[in-house]
């Protein structure tokens, strides 16, 4: 009996950190994934390559698909329209810093438990970088690569 319900509680703590999927949320509508890898049959709206790394940009649909076929991604950044900063840092349990104002939008860094690579920068963990616009939210892990 205590071997079963020892078990059980393995599968629930796997099923709540082992299989979180950060292109999960419903109100994404673009990503880009940045990687050394090239693929050679990606189906992206863009495929860009910029010294040792390439960035493709695409549907969440397209993404997953590249994803699952990726040896190291060296970050993703996700879109979002509809949506605010307060849902997103529920969603992925960000514990969030602000971080000022860049070319109009309102940035905040923080730390979440579900992107296995961080930083150490003034004694806290950072692995994501939240900027906030008139028209969209952009979140990347560990950081927004792509730009504003």
């Amino acid at each position: 009996m205590f071997a079963f319900i020892a078990l059980i509680a393995c599968i629930f703590v796997f099923s709540l950190f082992g299989n979180f999927d950060l292109l999960g949320h419903e109100k994404i509508y673009k990503v880009c994934i940045v990687t050394n890898s090239q693929i050679a049959n990606a189906d992206c709206e863009d495929v860009i390559k910029s010294g040792n790394q390439f960035y493709y940009t695409g549907s969440k649909d397209e993404i997953k698909n590249i994803y699952r076929n990726l040896h190291k991604v060296d970050g993703i950044i996700l879109y979002f329209q509809n949506s605010n900063v307060k849902e997103l840092i529920d969603f992925y349990k960000i514990e969030s810093y602000q971080g000022g104002d860049v070319d109009n939008l309102s940035m905040y860094y923080g730390y979440s438990p579900y992107y296995k690579d961080y930083n150490i920068i003034n004694n806290k963990k950072i692995n994501v970088q939240i900027a906030i616009g008139a028209q969209e939210i952009i979140v990347g892990f560990p950081a927004i690569l792509t730009g504003f």
